[in-house]
């Protein structure tokens, strides 16, 4: 959503229309995803909060969730994955193979 305001934005100059609901809601939504699904303390955005219930965060984000945070501007430059790490190890960086199962790196 947050591209997509942006995008629509700029359409919106292009096409000689006023783009201030689309640049405020683009803030909205930044304001949101910095307030609730950011840990600092992690370094990522949270994977999702529930919408029922208590409203549990869950911490544990999906690869694709720290990239799209980078890839779509949610992330400022101190947030982007160069900067995170995941189970000792850089998001970029490649895991090591198995062999069957046995731990062995190849």
């Amino acid at each position: 959503m947050l591209a997509a305001n942006r995008f629509l934005a700029e359409l919106a100059v292009r096409l000689g229309k006023d783009p201030l609901p689309f640049v405020e809601r683009g803030r909205q939504i930044m304001a949101a995803m910095q307030d609730r699904p950011w840990q600092p303390r992690a370094g990522v955005f949270a994977e999702y909060r529930d919408t029922r219930g208590t409203g549990l965060l869950h911490p544990e984000p999906e690869l694709p969730t720290i990239y799209h945070a980078a890839e779509f501007g949610a992330a400022d430059p101190f947030q982007d994955p160069p900067d995170v790490e995941l189970g000792g190890q850089s998001p970029a960086a490649p895991r090591p193979l198995r062999a069957g199962g046995n731990n062995l790196e190849l």
